[in-house]
């Protein structure tokens, strides 16, 4: 995976705020840290983002819908060539639907490619899909758009996608290995894939380094996986400059009654 660029500053100047004032010990204050980071990393890594926390089941269904609808603008079924014949003759898309259904799928591909000039073929277990599926593993190409080929056997579509479908944690599942070693676990949707990645979190001279890998093979093509780490960077940031001010609130508080 490529490395990532991130703005770091202002997360170190408020860690730095926090093992000032922790009586902790400063590696298990920053073992906790790191590990509320990569929470939030695994929570908005596809098919999480930040209006739905992944790890959820709402995440999983909103993967599964961009998996269906990606695969779909390669592939329709004889149902989807049906609407395509009727969008010109009602009547030929009745003859085609009684052709595949009497088995003369022969016939009725005839039909439709003279018609429309497009396939209806055996389905090639998804040959077509992954030729076309990009460095990110997705299918250009507005959603909702004209399938390219159209499947005979609709069962077999439906079992690919429902395959494909089974995988949409596998990315997120690559920082699975980083929250172990930081003492966390991930959810069990995500936690049932052995994703490769890995994590080296050292003290060098001082200065605590986090180095986690994601070594999905799509990872680094993500376009906005960037942006995603460093909104949890910052999302993080935010939560300890709001556990700083509530701690000089309270040391305000305290002198304030021993002066008094």
């Amino acid at each position: 995976m490529r490395e990532l660029k991130l703005h770091t500053a202002e997360f170190e100047r408020a860690v730095g705020r926090v093992l000032a004032s922790s009586r902790r010990d400063a590696s298990d204050v920053m073992y906790r840290l790191m590990r509320s980071v990569m929470r939030r990393v695994v929570e908005i890594t596809p098919p999480g983002s930040e209006g739905v926390k992944g790890g959820t089941r709402k995440a999983q269904q909103q993967g599964q819908a961009a998996v269906a609808a990606d695969i779909r603008k390669v592939y329709g079924n004889a149902g989807d060539a049906y609407d395509l014949l009727a969008e010109r003759s009602a009547a030929r898309a009745s003859a085609f639907w009684m052709l595949h259904k009497s088995g003369d799928d022969n016939a009725a591909s005839e039909m439709l490619r003279s018609s429309r000039g497009v396939s209806f073929s055996p389905f090639d277990d998804g040959k077509a899909h992954k030729a076309m599926m990009d460095k990110r593993g997705r299918v250009g190409g507005k959603k909702g758009k004209r399938p390219i080929f159209y499947v005979r056997n609709g069962k077999e579509l439906a079992d690919y996608i429902k395959e494909k479908q089974s995988h949409v944690y596998w990315l997120a599942a690559g920082w699975k290995e980083a929250m172990t070693k930081l003492g966390g676990t991930v959810p069990q949707m995500i936690a049932v894939h052995d994703a490769p990645g890995a994590i080296e979190f050292l003290n060098e001279g001082g200065r605590w380094v986090l180095r986690a890998h994601n070594d999905v093979r799509f990872a680094s093509n993500v376009n906005d996986l960037e942006r995603r780490i460093q909104w949890a960077l910052d999302s993080q940031t935010q939560a300890l400059i709001r556990q700083w001010d509530h701690f000089v609130k309270n040391q305000a508080i305290k002198q304030n009654f021993k002066a008094s």
